[in-house]
């Protein structure tokens, strides 16, 4: 089992402040100290490229663990520019659309990105990933990696009757076991 923790000190952007970077290393720190073995974050510049010499130096200070550049990537200014920064700087894999709102839309980006990366950086599919469109999305791509939630809503047992709501999103998402079933069996037929 290979674990990878998520560190992001704050929603909202990938423009991170001097303290922000500091919790997010602490963070690092303390997870991959406690198991984990790798890293998922996502670190921009104010002119939308990689933070390379942020990246660098949380290469350094942890250099076994696996990283993996979220879906920031997709804001950069140059998605083909921005995966060869990440792979410079030993990120194993990096999670994407293809620069659109879903996998599917980015789909045409996607196998180009796959082509450009060859065997140096795992592209990992992601944004509206379904077990409708896994089996073709990989297909069309050629990555053989894919990131979904796989979750339903669930209401909030404390809203059901209460005064009223916070907003809009207060459901709260969660793994749903019959999809998770549902796509081992596509994923199994695909590759018989």
């Amino acid at each position: 089992l290979n674990i990878v923790a998520m560190c992001r000190p704050r929603p909202g952007g990938f423009c991170y402040s001097v303290d922000e970077w500091l919790v997010l290393m602490r963070d690092a720190e303390t997870l991959l100290a406690n198991g984990a073995h790798g890293i998922a974050l996502g670190v921009l510049t104010s002119t939308r490229e990689i933070d390379r010499r942020r990246l660098d130096e949380l290469k350094r200070t942890f250099s076994d663990a696996t990283l993996v550049f979220h879906r920031a990537f997709d804001l950069t200014v140059n998605l083909e520019n921005a995966l060869e920064t990440l792979i410079d700087c030993g990120v194993t894999r990096v999670l994407t659309s293809g620069g659109a709102l879903s996998a599917w839309d980015g789909r045409e980006r996607l196998k180009s990105l796959v082509t450009q990366a060859g065997n140096r950086i795992e592209i990992l599919l992601g944004s509206g990933v379904k077990t409708s469109n896994c089996v073709e999305l990989m297909e069309l791509t050629g990555s053989r990696a894919i990131h979904g939630s796989f979750s339903s809503p669930v209401s909030d047992p404390g809203y059901l009757d209460g005064p009223f709501r916070f907003a809009p999103n207060d459901d709260v998402r969660f793994c749903d076991k019959m999809q998770l079933l549902e796509l081992q069996d596509v994923l199994s037929q695909a590759s018989a």
